[in-house]
């Protein structure tokens, strides 16, 4: 840049508009075109930078959200199997709330309720896990 300033410091005429002409040195409009340029490679740098990051923060909010689901699957099972049934219904329910299309948790097994309890007909439980009536024969 010294050496456009020091030998060659005529100015330069940049027509903007049929009335606008500005008259500079050929090293300032140099730096200005420079300096133009460096901006716009840092504003795309920051955009491409910020649509980034959006995406990043999508990506980890949708992780911790299927983190939660997966440990209230987990704590509904766990109390399936310790037989604390109308919890593990609730917190199922919960799971079903959050991911209607989870098909183990739909079919796990409801709560032991009093009706179901004195009910005279045995009852096998599925492979899903769902009661089942079995039909008694009456002779």
């Amino acid at each position: 840049m010294g050496y456009l300033f020091y030998y060659d410091g005529h100015e330069v005429e940049l027509r903007l508009h049929k009335d606008l002409v500005v008259r500079l040195p050929m090293a300032v409009h140099l730096l200005i075109a420079l300096a133009l340029g460096a901006g716009l490679v840092l504003a795309g740098g920051m955009v491409r930078s910020m649509l980034a990051a959006l995406e990043h923060s999508g990506k980890r909010r949708r992780e911790r959200r299927r983190n939660a689901v997966d440990r209230l699957r987990q704590e509904g099972r766990s109390r399936l199997w310790s037989g604390e049934f109308e919890s593990a219904e609730k917190t199922l329910e919960k799971v079903v709330r959050r991911e209607p299309e989870d098909l183990e948790s739909v079919l796990a097994p409801p709560g032991r309720s009093r009706s179901a309890a004195s009910s005279s007909a045995p009852s096998r439980s599925c492979r899903a896990g769902a009661p089942v009536s079995v039909p008694t024969r009456s002779s």
